[in-house]
């Protein structure tokens, strides 16, 4: 099976950041939330708040949502940006692939249904009552996401953009930086 890191390798930009546009623009979200987001990404980047906590803060606007307003704000999202995926991606694809992203399942499991992407690991957010779910899927806790549910074994090439991504990388037989539309093998740093 092959492994994909979805912002940045299989996407054109971030997933996240697109769904905050989005929100900005066509929902006429407060300003001051995006200010609050952008707060909490910057703290939780220099190590003074957790990745989970910084999510928590990010989309707390979203209890103000109904559940069915929320999904279909990222269905009409991805009607937008789904010409951004990759056509190295596309060319591809097989049906085995598993996508392993820190980006919340609620805004990628659109994309995925759309794409005919079966196997999807993603950060378990809760946005109706504010509250991650679990460890934000990132770095080493790919590795752990991903053996809950699949073989480290059979990663025959993994797929990403992010250094971050690495641990995971090291467990696939060949793995790919992803930079833009250039594609090179992945050089682990020791």
């Amino acid at each position: 099976m092959n492994v994909y890191d979805f912002d940045n390798t299989i996407l054109k930009g971030d997933s996240e950041y697109k769904f905050f546009k989005y929100m900005f623009f066509k929902k006429h979200i407060n300003i001051k939330y995006l200010f609050i987001a952008f707060n909490a990404h910057l703290k939780s980047r220099k190590g003074k708040i957790g990745k989970e906590a910084s999510r928590e803060i990010m989309y707390r606007f979203l209890t103000q949502f109904k559940k069915e307003e929320i999904e279909s704000f990222v269905i009409e999202m991805w009607e937008k940006e789904s010409k951004n995926i990759k056509d190295f991606y596309l060319k591809q694809q097989k049906e085995d692939d598993v996508i392993s992203s820190a980006t919340p399942r609620f805004i990628l499991t659109p994309i995925c249904k759309k794409l005919g992407i079966k196997n999807l690991i993603a950060s378990e957010y809760d946005y109706l009552n504010n509250k991650m779910l679990d460890l934000l899927n990132y770095n080493e806790q790919k590795v752990n996401s991903f053996k809950k549910i699949f073989d480290v074994n059979k990663i025959d090439e993994f797929y990403s953009d992010s250094d971050s991504d690495a641990p995971l990388a090291k467990l696939a037989k060949k793995a790919y930086k992803v930079k833009g539309n250039k594609i090179t093998i992945w050089k682990f740093k020791e």
